[in-house]
């Protein structure tokens, strides 16, 4: 796909009522759309803004923003911020993984006894000498 081609993203608000997803987006006016559901509401708002500007639904991206009352967004943020974390010490994780099999191997230590001080497979052990 080219830069041409590439969708155009679009923001957009839901906030619930009752059992329902009520969504807008600010930069269209006129753009209301609503779901049951989150995912359902999401996809409105995408097919919603793929009809007003007259475009296939796969030209448009959608990212919602969540309102929710009495600050429970929040618990999203929350969510989110755990996962980044999470990620990151995979991350680091991998990286010291690579490093110790690496330090392990020059100080002459096997394959097969550096994949039982890491706690890893050897085969795994082969990945990480081989991505260094």
């Amino acid at each position: 796909m080219t830069e041409a081609e590439a969708p155009k993203s679009y923001r957009a608000i839901a906030e619930l009522d009752g059992d329902w997803w009520v969504v807008t987006v600010p930069e269209l006016r006129g753009v209301y759309t609503q779901g049951r559901t989150y995912d359902q509401a999401k996809s409105m708002a995408r097919d919603a803004v793929a009809t007003m500007l007259e475009v296939a639904a796969n030209r448009v991206v959608v990212t919602m923003e969540v309102h929710l009352p009495d600050h429970a967004e929040t618990a999203i943020s929350q969510v989110e911020q755990a996962r980044a974390a999470r990620d990151e010490a995979a991350a680091a994780e991998q990286r010291t993984l690579a490093e110790s099999a690496r330090r392990l191997r020059a100080a002459g230590v096997k394959v097969v006894d550096a994949a039982a001080l890491l706690d890893i497979s050897k085969q795994r052990v082969y990945q990480l000498l081989a991505d260094c």
